[in-house]
């Protein structure tokens, strides 16, 4: 049986990440509980709250 050291991401970004060029026009995936959705017709808008702020997604 092996061991495991340090922390294994599971592939999620903070927002900060998520602001870097690298980021910008992709599909990115973050972590946070669901604040509100506003569905706009054809667009829904959900705000995601995490640990560093409000994030609001299409």
């Amino acid at each position: 049986m092996g061991f495991l050291t340090g922390v294994k991401r599971k592939g999620a970004i903070g927002i900060r990440e998520a602001l870097e060029e690298g980021h910008r026009e992709k599909t990115v995936k973050m972590n946070g509980a669901i604040r509100n959705i506003r569905d706009m017709g054809d667009v829904a808008f959900a705000i995601l709250r995490t640990p560093q702020g409000l994030v609001q997604c299409v």
